[in-house]
């Protein structure tokens, strides 16, 4: 059987394959979207300390990565919060977020407002 290690955590390497191009570091909390087109491969110019062998997600077969929280569809929502705390979002909502780094979704809300606009009703 072929062994494996992790290169920094982050790609996996075998002694049958070599690097294998799979990575295992996030992100776990909203990117704007042209990070997941971006490539920037070692070496280059502008290249930020990431991956060994690229940067961006398209660098890579990532494993292990979140958009941010998985809001359910607004049924289940309202199941969830109740009526009384559909809006605005408060503790009630991010008792069901996770927890740790992740007890919230303002990192998620915050991107949202500033790509479509602040909220304002329910």
């Amino acid at each position: 059987m072929a062994e494996s290690r992790s290169l920094l955590g982050h790609w996996q390497a075998t002694t049958v394959t070599g690097a294998s191009g799979v990575k295992m570091s996030g992100p776990y909390e909203y990117i704007a979207p042209g990070y997941w087109e971006q490539d920037t491969p070692a070496g280059q110019p502008n290249r930020k300390l990431c991956n060994p062998g690229g940067c961006g997600g398209a660098y890579g077969f990532n494993t292990e990565t979140s958009m941010g929280p998985a809001v359910p569809p607004i049924e289940s929502v309202r199941a969830m919060v109740g009526k009384d705390h559909l809006w605005p979002i408060d503790d009630t909502w991010n008792y069901h977020a996770g927890g740790g780094e992740f007890k919230t979704i303002k990192v998620f809300s915050d991107a949202l407002a500033k790509r479509y606009g602040s909220p304002d009703s329910r």
